[in-house]
C-alpha cells in the first residue's frame, strides 16, 4: 500500500494523517504491534477514539547497501565499508527501489501507543536477503580472522623454536646481560623483531634461566 493511498483511507475513516520525521525502525520503542489488517486497525482506533495517526516511514537508501565492518589490523581506517551487493548480487536488484519508501508506521498519539506496520511488496524479502547476507560476511570476517590468528601463532611458535635453539650457541650463552642477548638474538633469528615485546622479555628470562641452570 503506497503512502498516498494510506493517506486517504485514514481520512475516509475520519482519522487526520500527520507525518513526522524519523525513521520507524530507529526510533521503535518497544510499542504494542498491533496483530491484524489495516481495516481491523482502523476499527480499533475507532473503538479507542482516536481522531489522528503518527505516520513514520522508512525509505531505502544507498546507504543501506553500505556495511561498515571493524576494519583490518593492518588498515589506517577504524571501518571498513562494504558493498553487501559484491558478496550477494540477488540484491542489486533492489537498488531500483532506492528512494522509495519501505515501511509505513502507523501509531496512536495517545497513552495506549498501538502501532501498525505497513511494508511494501518488496520491503520484507529484502530485508531478509540482507540480514543472510550480513550474518554471511561477519561470519566469513571472523573464520578468516581465525585463520589468521591460528597462522600468526604458528608463525610465532616456530620463531620462538629457533629463539630457544641459541641455547647452542656458544657465544650467545657468554653474554653478560639479556639485553645483550636479546639484541644478539635479534640479529640472529629471523623476524624476531615482530615478536611482542613483553613476549620477548619473558622468553628471553626463561632463556637465562635455563642457561644458568645447566652452568653453560
Amino acid at each position: 500500500m503506497e503512502l498516498d493511498e494510506v493517506k486517504r483511507k485514514l481520512k475516509a475513516a475520519n482519522l487526520h494523517p500527520i507525518c513526522l520525521k524519523g525513521s520507524p525502525l530507529e526510533n521503535y520503542d518497544g510499542s504494542e504491534v498491533f496483530v491484524g489488517n489495516f481495516d481491523e486497525y482502523i476499527e480499533a482506533t475507532r473503538i479507542l477514539g482516536v481522531a489522528a495517526i503518527f505516520i513514520h516511514t522508512e525509505m531505502l537508501t544507498e546507504d543501506r547497501f553500505v556495511i561498515e565492518l571493524e576494519a583490518n589490523e593492518d588498515s589506517d581506517d577504524e571501518v571498513d565499508e562494504i558493498d553487501i551487493c559484491k558478496f550477494n548480487p540477488k540484491l542489486k536488484k533492489y537498488r531500483d527501489h532506492v528512494g522509495q519508501i519501505g515501511v509505513i508506521q502507523l501509531s496512536i498519539p495517545s497513552k495506549f501507543n498501538v502501532i501498525f506496520f505497513i511494508p511494501a511488496d518488496w520491503w520484507d524479502d529484502f530485508i531478509e536477503l540482507y540480514n543472510e547476507t550480513a550474518e554471511q560476511i561477519n561470519e566469513d570476517r571472523e573464520d578468516a580472522r581465525t585463520q589468521v590468528r591460528a597462522k600468526e601463532i604458528e608463525r610465532n611458535r616456530d620463531i620462538l623454536k629457533s629463539l630457544s635453539n641459541l641455547i647452542r650457541d656458544q657465544r650467545f650463552v657468554k653474554l653478560p646481560t639479556q639485553r645483550a642477548m636479546l639484541e644478539y638474538a635479534k640479529e640472529h633469528v629471523a623476524e624476531l623483531e615482530t615478536i611482542d615485546e613483553r613476549i620477548l622479555r619473558r622468553e628471553m628470562q626463561n632463556l637465562h634461566a635455563k642457561i644458568k641452570a645447566k652452568g653453560l
